[in-house]
């Protein structure tokens, strides 16, 4: 019935739509909590690196229930694993590398399938689903590398100003 099935992609594609929610709802609680400063627990490296580990497990539960590695959208866990690489140290980026792999693997053998009757309609499908995957990785990297680099050549021009502010008293008291 409805209350126990999402169209995933309309036509036909169907999943457990209570462990969907409940993933959701999860994830939307604890972004709500961080939000409103409960988080504080959760700065810093550690902090970061549990906020992306549960990203990574939650999406496996999402492609778990829905076709697992037959799914398009499992390329997304890559951008989870390229903002580790660029905010966490190497340790904990290679840890989550590794839950990553983990869940991919474990997703080979334990997922639900989707079953589409007609392969041309299916095949259609999955490369809607990769370019969709494709184009949102692509953007989210971007957006992501892009707001470290303003972040970072902000940082540089406060160095510089503080560098031009000490070299300006240094003058005025030589």
């Amino acid at each position: 019935g409805l209350v126990t099935t999402l169209p995933v992609l309309c036509f036909g594609l169907v999943s457990p739509l209570a462990p969907l929610l409940a993933v959701v709802l999860m994830l939307a609680g604890l972004n709500l909590a961080l939000l409103a400063g409960a988080g504080r627990w959760l700065g810093g490296v550690r902090g970061a690196f549990l906020q992306l580990a549960l990203d990574l497990l939650a999406w496996g539960v999402f492609l778990y229930f829905s076709g697992g590695p037959t799914n398009p959208a499992i390329s997304l866990l890559l951008p989870l694993i390229a903002v580790g690489a660029t905010i966490l140290p190497a340790r904990r980026a290679w840890l989550l590398v590794l839950l990553a792999v983990v869940i991919y693997s474990l997703l080979w053998e334990f997922h639900l399938p989707v079953a589409i009757d007609d392969r041309e309609l299916a095949m259609r499908w999955h490369l809607a689903g990769m370019w969709l995957s494709f184009a949102l990785a692509a953007a989210t990297v971007v957006w992501f590398v892009a707001r470290l680099t303003a972040a970072l050549s902000q940082r540089e021009r406060e160095l510089a100003d503080t560098r031009a502010a000490r070299a300006r008293d240094a003058y005025m008291v030589a």
